[in-house]
């Protein structure tokens, strides 16, 4: 219902339809400010990183009110790469051990079973900890 919506308000005011087709980064943007309590800022800094990249190429005629140094988008590559393979690991343990996002499990599984699982694939991942751009200290 909202697709027709969208295709009619095209056809009778094209300004408003417009209005409609934000770039994807703003959507990203409002998701992100959302999330900041769960999942930090770092991934609201890649995404304003990613607005200010693209900020002439949609269309604004004003400048950017945000800027970034240098050593600030290198600073902030690093935090998102360690907040991206903190993520990785994160999905591999929970894939593995069938859990839900805050890692609860259900309470007809095999706790004890899933502790073997979980102590085994701790060790795992501290063997591999350079295939996630971690020191086995911090994979602990």
């Amino acid at each position: 219902l909202a697709k027709v919506n969208e295709v009619s308000t095209g056809s009778t005011n094209m300004t408003a339809y417009k209005a409609l087709d934000f770039p994807p980064f703003l959507r990203d943007f409002f998701i992100r400010c959302g999330d900041v309590s769960e999942e930090g800022k770092i991934p609201l800094c890649a995404c304003l990183i990613e607005g200010c990249n693209v900020w002439d190429d949609v269309g604004f005629t004003e400048p950017c009110p945000i800027s970034f140094s240098e050593n600030e988008l290198q600073t902030r590559k690093q935090h998102f790469r360690k907040y991206r393979d903190f993520h990785s690991v994160h999905e591999l343990a929970k894939e593995a051990l069938g859990t839900d996002v805050e890692g609860w499990i259900s309470l007809y599984d095999d706790f004890e079973k899933k502790q073997q699982r979980n102590n085994a694939l701790f060790l795992e991942v501290m063997r591999r900890s350079e295939n996630y751009n971690m020191s086995q200290e911090e994979v602990q």
